[in-house]
């Protein structure tokens, strides 16, 4: 049986935002660095000049028109892995690239507020910037 950690803090964070009208779902990847630590299991190539090892998080924080911050409507963790490649880009998934972090989270949007409750107005930096993001967003604002 899979266990969501994060559905608690979920819940609280939805409700915070029953007070506004409409709030922002900010979104970004963080990178943790754990090259200093050689005995750590499970983690991935975070790439760049150096390729150190570490995680990957990307996370939604929701915030209110003012300013406010409401919690985290979501996080995907993984370990990366920057060389490899079997196949080219075109030839993955979406669902097999790294770029499928930003659909998650639209899920968590789509799943946690119905689109007749309040608006979520997304702010994401131009990774965001791709086909099958862009359609999903589209597909949220005609309804």
């Amino acid at each position: 049986q899979e266990i969501d950690l994060q559905q608690g803090h979920r819940e609280q964070s939805v409700g915070r935002c029953t007070a506004h009208e409409w709030v922002l779902a900010l979104e970004d990847t963080t990178d943790l660095n754990y090259q200093d630590h050689p005995s750590k299991t499970g983690i991935g190539q975070l790439g760049g000049m150096y390729d150190c090892k570490g995680i990957s998080i990307h996370s939604a924080l929701l915030v209110s028109p003012q300013g406010e911050p409401l919690g985290v409507l979501g996080q995907h963790i993984w370990a990366p892995s920057s060389s490899g490649r079997q196949k080219r880009a075109r030839d993955y998934s979406i669902e097999e690239k790294e770029s499928y972090k930003w659909l998650l989270l639209l899920k968590q949007i789509e799943e946690n507020f119905p689109s007749s409750e309040r608006t979520v107005i997304i702010v994401a930096d131009r990774e965001a910037d791709f086909y099958e993001h862009l359609e999903v967003i589209q597909w949220f604002a005609m309804y």
